[in-house]
């Protein structure tokens, strides 16, 4: 294949993000808060400098790759035809890059600081050089990656594909959250402090945090507390675990992440595998603050991908049609 469009889409620094934050009073904000400023500029001065050897790459090899700054990229960006995709940074720009990309164009991430996560990526500034030659030979694979898309209805309608996970349930996740969920022509009537779906790409925080009761008893025992303070008598945790397995990389898992009571033997729906063609159907019976949290974003923040999921509204869950198109070496 031949690279001829190539889009380069650069990270927000850590610096960068303070800045648009704080706007005017970012040094004293930065000051008052005991902010290392020097390893901000330093980790700052990184990336670009991994960013202008990236650009310099592909003009050597005759292509001009458009660049845009992941703070201003919009579906409109990805419109035109590309024939590459290069988001540069971290996790964070992987992800927002990859919701946007609905078609089979390829994706070549390059993680460009030594500080920034980067689970997605195989290629990073040390070895950019060579990757990028062994990609214009055509020495590379395909690998696709499985998506979840989330079709949000809250008075307006919301579509949003996540890598990793969506996390349902109270904004803040500290509250206990009432979901009615439909899957396969039962609803399961549930209480706990939320629903998280999980593709196994996602599976480190699956891990991290879906799972967190089998090893943290005071969890366990908050849960059990809730459970009975809203009236539901006698409650038990559910704690199973609900982890991938070998073989599993084309599978949505969805997990309730705290407990169940047996009040009701409808109430406390468990957790199981979502596949191509099948659906979950969440209705939010949260009165305030209930929300849908798409790979991790933070309410509150530039470019938030946290949405509004209150008493009434609803959100479809499904393995998406479109999975993403990576480069791999």
């Amino acid at each position: 294949m031949k690279f001829e469009k190539v889009l380069i889409v650069s990270k927000m620094t850590e610096l960068e993000f303070y800045e648009t934050m704080y706007g005017a009073n970012v040094d004293s904000a930065l000051k008052k808060y005991n902010y290392d400023v020097s390893a901000l500029e330093k980790n700052h001065k990184y990336h670009y400098e991994s960013l202008d050897k990236i650009i310099r790459l592909f003009e050597l090899n005759g292509i001009k790759a458009g660049v845009i700054k992941k703070q201003s990229i919009g579906r409109m960006d990805f419109d035109e035809k590309w024939d590459l995709i290069v988001p540069v940074g971290g996790d964070g720009t992987f992800m927002d890059v990859g919701r946007y990309i609905l078609d089979d164009t390829f994706l070549f991430g390059i993680k460009s600081s030594p500080i920034s996560a980067g689970c997605h990526y195989n290629t990073d500034f040390s070895n950019a050089e060579e990757h990028i030659a062994k990609l214009l030979k055509g020495d590379f694979k395909i690998e696709k990656r499985a998506r979840i898309e989330g079709v949000i209805e809250n008075g307006d309608y919301i579509k949003d594909f996540a890598l990793n996970e969506i996390a349902i349930g109270d904004r803040y996740f500290a509250g206990y959250s009432r979901l009615n969920i439909e899957f396969n022509g039962e609803t399961f009537v549930t209480g706990s402090n939320g629903l998280v779906v999980s593709t196994y790409r996602g599976r480190t925080g699956w891990y991290d945090y879906i799972n967190i009761m089998e090893r943290d008893s005071e969890i366990v025992q908050k849960a059990k507390l809730a459970l009975t303070t809203v009236g539901l008598g006698d409650c038990t945790v559910n704690n199973s675990l609900a982890d991938f397995k070998m073989g599993e990389e084309n599978l949505i898992r969805y997990k309730v992440a705290i407990g169940h009571s047996d009040h009701d033997k409808n109430y406390g729906y468990d957790f199981g595998i979502l596949r191509q063609g099948e659906e979950l159907i969440v209705h939010s019976r949260i009165i305030s603050d209930g929300a849908a949290t798409f790979d991790g974003s933070k309410p509150g923040r530039p470019r938030s991908r946290t949405y509004n999921l209150y008493f009434g509204s609803k959100i479809r869950l499904r393995m998406s049609d479109k999975p993403l198109y990576v480069v791999q070496f």
